[in-house]
Formats: structure tokens, C-alpha cells, sequence
């Protein structure tokens, strides 16, 4: 018998059945795969932890139905001359007096609680009917998460949370560094929205990742189609990541948002006139309506309203979201073409503000205000401003007025 047999195989060496040699696991090797183990069992029940949060959620975060039509609850109360001078109304806001200020300098020039200019805290209390009396409403479309740009929007009209009302007019999230940030204000701030295409499709990828039943829409049959891409795509997609991301009072607030959105009255001039004894009635829509549907808000198709951009002819009666799209007009100018006609009869119009249209950029006509001026492609971010207020020389005589004011982006 050899001596390795005597005394077994070297430290170094592990002798096989076969009597070949294997080297024996170095010291670090062994770290190595200890190492190696314990990750694997980390990340194993990181998962398990994970995957049991996801499925408590689902016994608290439901998603209920998408309201199709809600009333903004507010009354416009008329400002004296005094108080419009304030607010910085009675002149030009982007003219000199007006530039926007550092993120620094705004620290300590606004607080969006400041009511020390003038107002009073008006904005909690009652008309007695379920309303609530404001100065103004203001409404922005398409913020797309760009929360520095919108926080220097409202510092330039002095926009006070407790006596104005704020109202987002869909996409308010997506393709933005700050999606979260907008959702955070807006809750905090009592801020009204309405349902964009983005935040419907947020709410789509947030049922998926926690499985539970997606949102439809209420008071209506027809329910917009949604295409959810393959798992391996749904992984890239930045939505689905910012729907992973949000928390359950976040979509709480998205879930909250109507497709229309009631005004009551609302300013009725012409685009040469600065305010009118008229008014019509307005409705808030993320990206447009059918002007065949006026009737009963109800009967219009939700995905429309969240897609749409033109109408095909020759009847004008079917949407598209394709403004290239063959025989394609826009839906603004078909819409003032029919208010029109009913103004003219007689009729009540209506007036109606949205977003979702970049391409074609602020589009202020006498019965549709598109305000997507493009902030997310570096371009504008727009405000209307809706106010009402005593005439000249008068306590009596009340005149409706608007304002467009924009930052740069």
C-alpha cells in the first residue's frame, strides 16, 4: 500500500472512486458559495415578503368604479376692484411684475396657505347647499408630473389653496420626473381632477401588479377597451413602474377622478371681449366630447372622452384619436360649429375646457378652451382663470372674466 493510502489523500487534494484527484475547496471559494446561499435565500424571501404584501392589499386598496360625471360643488363669489388688484387680475401676468421666481426665492414669497393679501379663508365654508364659495377656479391641463413647473405656475397668480379652487384636467402623472409629488399636492390641497388617459391607464397596471379586479366606469355600459402589454413588456413600461410605486391613497385620489366634470356657469365672450354679462354652462373633460351627446352627459363614451381628438366626417358623429387620420377634424371646431348654431336659436351652450391635445398647443375658441400647451415636450404650462366680479362703479351688476397666464417649461 502506498503511502497516500496510509495516511489519506493531502490537504490540498480529494481522491476520487476512480483514483483521479479533485482539488479541495479553497477557504474562499467556500465564503464564495456560503455567500452565494445566502443571498439567494434573502432574495427568496424578499419575494415571499413582497409577494404577501401585495396580497394583504387586496383586502384594503379595492378600486371602485370610475365616476363618469361629478358636479365641482363650487360657487364663484364676485371680487370688488380692490380685491381683483390683489390677485393681480386687472393686469397682464406675463408682462414685467410678473417673472417667475427661483425655486429658492419662492420658499419665502408664497405659501400656498397665505391668505395675510387680502382673501378671506373662505374656502371650507358652505353655501348652505353642499357648495363651496371660492374667488377662483383654475384650472391646468396636462401637467404630466411636472411639479416645479406647476408649483411656479400658481406662485405667478398667487393661487391660495383656502379661498381658490384648483382643478387638474387629466394627465396630471406619466412621463414627468415628479408624478408622485403632483399626487401628493393635489391630495394635500383638496385639489379636483378629472380622468385622463394616463391615469386610466395607471389604474389598469395597478390592478394588474396587485390582482385585483380592474376599474370600469359607472353609469354607462360602454367600457373602453385596454390592451395590457406581455409581461415582458409590461416590465419596461415606466406606468406600470410608477403604478408599482404609488401608494394605496394615491390611487384612493386617481380613482376619485370623474371622466366630465360639471363647472356651472361660466364666462360666454367673445375672444375680442376681456368679460360678459353671459355665461354657459361648463364641463371639464380631459380630452374632448361628441357634440351629438350634449344632451345627457351620461351618454358619452368615457373612452372617448379620454382619447379623443377628431371626428370623422361626412356626419362628425365618430371619434378618433388620429388627428392625420383620413376625412379627420378636429372635435373643437365641429363642437363651436353646433354651439354656435344653438346659440344663435336661442339655446343654452355649453363651453368645454380640456387637455390631451400637445400638437395643437393653447387653442382658446368662445365654446371649447384647449389648454395642452406642452409642458412635458418643453414648452408651456397654462392656466385659465375664471372669476367673477362686481362692474365698474357697481354692487349690484356682476361680470363674468377669464385669464390665461403660462410659465415656460
Amino acid at each position: 500500500m502506498s503511502g497516500d493510502s496510509l495516511i489519506g489523500p493531502s490537504y490540498g487534494s480529494i481522491r476520487l472512486e476512480n483514483g483521479t484527484k479533485r482539488a479541495r475547496p479553497t477557504f474562499w471559494r467556500k465564503v464564495f458559495i456560503f455567500l452565494s446561499i445566502t443571498a439567494a435565500t434573502c432574495f427568496g424571501l424578499t419575494l415571499v415578503v413582497f409577494a404577501l404584501k401585495s396580497l394583504l392589499e387586496t383586502n384594503y386598496t379595492p378600486l371602485q368604479m370610475i365616476p363618469k360625471v361629478k358636479d365641482a360643488e363650487i360657487d364663484l363669489i364676485p371680487l370688488t376692484a380692490k380685491r381683483v388688484a390683489q390677485l393681480g387680475l386687472d393686469v397682464n401676468m406675463d408682462m414685467a411684475g410678473f417673472e417667475e421666481q427661483s425655486d429658492e426665492m419662492a420658499e419665502t414669497t408664497w405659501d400656498i396657505h397665505n391668505t395675510e393679501n387680502g382673501g378671506q379663508d373662505i374656502g371650507e365654508a358652505g353655501s348652505g347647499n353642499g357648495r363651496v364659495k371660492v374667488e377662483r377656479l383654475v384650472m391646468v391641463g396636462d401637467v404630466h408630473g411636472q411639479f416645479k413647473q406647476l408649483k411656479a405656475l400658481l406662485r405667478k397668480i398667487r393661487f391660495d389653496s383656502r379661498t381658490d379652487r384648483l382643478l387638474l384636467l387629466g394627465d396630471f402623472i406619466a412621463k414627468g420626473p415628479d408624478s408622485k409629488k403632483v399626487l401628493d399636492f393635489a391630495i394635500q390641497n383638496n385639489v379636483s381632477c378629472v380622468l385622463g388617459n394616463h391615469e386610466y391607464y395607471v389604474l389598469q397596471y395597478y390592478s394588474r401588479f396587485h390582482r385585483i379586479d380592474s376599474p370600469g366606469f359607472s353609469n354607462t355600459t360602454q367600457q373602453p377597451s385596454f390592451d395590457m402589454p406581455s409581461s415582458k413588456k409590461l416590465l419596461k413600461d415606466p406606468e406600470y413602474r410608477l403604478a408599482r410605486s404609488l401608494e394605496p391613497h394615491h390611487i384612493k385620489y386617481i380613482n376619485s377622478c370623474p371622466v366630465i366634470r360639471r363647472l356651472g356657469r361660466v364666462p360666454l365672450h367673445k375672444k375680442s371681449e376681456t368679460a360678459s354679462h353671459e355665461s354657459s354652462e361648463g364641463i371639464a373633460v380631459h380630452a374632448g366630447v361628441r357634440w351629438d351627446l350634449m344632451d345627457n352627459l351620461y351618454d358619452q363614451d368615457p373612452g372617448e372622452c379620454l382619447e379623443m381628438r377628431s371626428l370623422l366626417g361626412p356626419h362628425y358623429n365618430e371619434s378618433t384619436s388620429d388627428p392625420d387620420e383620413p376625412g379627420a377634424v378636429s372635435w373643437s371646431k365641429i363642437f363651436n360649429e353646433k354651439q354656435k348654431e344653438l346659440y344663435k336659436a336661442g339655446k343654452k351652450p355649453f363651453t368645454v375646457f380640456y387637455g390631451h391635445d400637445a400638437r395643437r398647443g393653447l387653442k382658446v375658441k368662445r365654446f371649447t378652451k384647449g389648454l395642452d400647451s406642452g409642458c412635458v415636450k418643453g414648452r408651456e404650462l397654462t392656466a385659465s382663470i375664471l372669476w367673477r366680479e362686481y362692474a365698474k362703479d357697481s354692487k349690484h351688476d356682476v361680470v363674468y372674466k377669464d385669464k390665461y397666464v403660462k410659465v415656460s417649461c
